[in-house]
C-alpha cells in the first residue's frame, strides 16, 4: 500500500497467529453457540457461552498454529 509506513515494524507471527486463531474461534464459537442453544432451547446460555469457548478454541488453535509454523521452519 502507498500509505505503509516503512519504519512501521511488522507484527510477529506469532501475533498473526493469535489474531487468526481468535477470530476464528470467536466466530465459531459464536456460531455453534446459537446453534446449539437453539437446539437445547438454551439461546441465551449459548449466546453467553459460545465465545468465551470459542474464545479458548482460539487461543488453542493459534498456540498450535504458532507451533506449526515453528517445526516447520
Amino acid at each position: 500500500m502507498a500509505n505503509e509506513d516503512p519504519n512501521k515494524p511488522e507484527a510477529s507471527d506469532s501475533r498473526k497467529y493469535l489474531a487468526l486463531g481468535i477470530s476464528l474461534g470467536l466466530a465459531l464459537g459464536a456460531g455453534l453457540g446459537v446453534c446449539f442453544g437453539v437446539v437445547f432451547d438454551q439461546l441465551a446460555m449459548g449466546i453467553a457461552l459460545g465465545p468465551g469457548l470459542g474464545l479458548a478454541l482460539g487461543v488453542t488453535l493459534a498456540q498450535l498454529f504458532d507451533d506449526g509454523a515453528s517445526d516447520a521452519s
